[in-house]
Parts: C-alpha cells; structure tokens; sequence
C-alpha cells in the first residue's frame, strides 16, 4: 500500500514540475539588431469602372504610375502625391492593361485590369 501511495506521489510531483517548467519564461542572452525599411508609401489600391481606373494611395507621397497596353505601349504616365488619381479608359482598345506603380522608397507594385 506503501508503494502505491509512493508512486502517486512521484506521478504527481513529476506532474507538477513538467507544468511549472512549460509556464517558465525562457530567457535568451543574445543582442540582435533589427533594421526596418522606412515605408511611408504603403499598399496602393486599384478600382476598375467602367470607364475610368483610379489608383489609390494611403499617404500623399510621390507616386510615379505608368499603364501600359498588352504590346508594351505606354497608355498614360502621371507623377503625383494625390491620394486618388483617375484615368479614363474609354478611348482604349479592349484588352489587358498593366499598371505599375513606384514611390520615392522605390516600393514597385503591380496590377493588371481588363477593359472590354
């Protein structure tokens, strides 16, 4: 009986130490240096209508937008810190047109709109 109540105690106390060990913080002595690419830019949002692509931007940064046709042809080019810029698509051809956009951290993004 001895025995068994020896056990339960060893069960319980190996128990207990995996538990307190699992809620110890770890502690890591390193020094690490994080340098982080300033962004002011962020994420760029292209909207299709019928008619009409408008390029959205969060901040009124410089923003260098170039669409361009299917072949490559450049189809409008515009350099701007407005925060919404319009394009009209109605005299283009139907087809895939490529907008690619850039601002002054040379963060590139791409979109792709159909116009039929």
């Amino acid at each position: 009986m001895n025995i068994s109540k020896f056990f339960i105690a060893v069960l319980t106390s190996i128990t207990f130490s995996f538990n307190a060990a699992a809620t110890l913080p770890t502690i890591i002595d390193n020094d690490i240096t994080v340098e982080a690419k300033k962004v002011e830019g962020g994420p760029r949002t292209v909207i299709q209508a019928m008619t009409e692509v408008v390029v959205l931007q969060p901040t009124t940064n410089n923003l260098y937008i170039t669409i361009l046709n299917s072949d490559g042809q450049l189809m409008a080019k515009a350099t701007t810190s407005a925060q919404e810029v319009t394009f009209s698509t109605e005299e283009w051809n139907a087809g895939t047109y490529k907008i690619e956009t850039t601002d002054d951290s040379q963060e590139y993004q791409e979109f792709y709109i159909n116009v039929e």
